[in-house]
């Protein structure tokens, strides 16, 4: 399989990989928790996003890891409270 250069804009998927969920998958959840409105603008720099309305908005990530009988979260601490920075 070859390495991913854009994603699909609506699923943040590359085209080009099967959507299955299968053990060995590390799936990133990025949320985006919006005062206002769900409606978001990027800037020229593909990175930068912001909520067209301009209220505070604040970003998360877990990282979730598919075993053969479970899913382990890896973005959380030892006692299964997720972390604050």
């Amino acid at each position: 399989m070859s390495d991913c250069v854009e994603t699909d804009s609506k699923t943040n998927m590359c085209p080009h990989v099967c959507n299955r969920i299968k053990q060995g998958l590390v799936i990133a959840v990025e949320s985006m928790i919006n005062a206002g409105v769900k409606a978001t603008e990027t800037l020229k720099d593909h990175w930068t996003i912001f909520t067209k309305d301009r209220k505070p908005s604040a970003h998360f990530e877990h990282c979730i890891a598919v075993a053969a009988d479970a899913a382990e979260v890896l973005t959380c601490g030892s006692n299964g409270e997720g972390w604050a920075m």
